[in-house]
């Protein structure tokens, strides 16, 4: 551990004087280009402070509307899988009460299709996951957290199926 410590450190100390020697020559060329303007007013800590809590503020409010929302499309994904599943369960027991061959083959064939309509709306809800998350994790200028799930992984070809 003490080892991973220091070449964090070492790593930190070499990126901090690296941008600071590649942002001297853009320096240069923004007071060149602000010497004709006004100069703007000091800024105070209190009001970078308080500038930092509002974007915070802001961040956690958006993460806490994605959340709702995303909960909100879990409930509603499984409230459609439960009413297809009970349609399928009812014709499950329609079909016990037959006893007509040729009946029994058409209940047997939309019995197929509810089955077929299950599977794929199961199917078209797992594509729109994964779109989700490869869009949260893909966000320009944003960085998920290692591990924070398994999208940051390559898909096996057992998970693409």
């Amino acid at each position: 551990m003490p080892r991973n410590v220091g070449l964090r450190q070492g790593m930190r100390i070499g990126l901090m004087a690296g941008s600071l020697l590649l942002a001297r020559p853009f320096t240069l060329v923004a007071q060149e280009l602000l010497e004709g303007q006004p100069k703007p007013q000091a800024k105070t800590a209190e009001a970078t402070e308080e500038r930092g809590k509002a974007h915070r503020h802001g961040r956690m409010e958006e993460m806490r509307k994605k959340h709702e929302q995303m909960e909100a499309m879990h409930q509603d994904m499984s409230q459609e899988l439960q009413k297809q599943i009970a349609a399928l369960r009812e014709h499950t027991q329609v079909m016990a009460g037959v006893t007509d061959t040729p009946q029994l083959l058409e209940e047997m064939k939309k019995h197929q299709q509810l089955t077929d309509a299950l599977l794929g709306t199961m199917v078209e809800q797992r594509q729109k996951m994964h779109a989700m998350m490869q869009e949260h994790h893909e966000r320009p200028g944003k960085k998920a957290a290692a591990g924070c799930c398994p999208m940051g992984q390559k898909e096996t070809p057992a998970m693409q199926q």
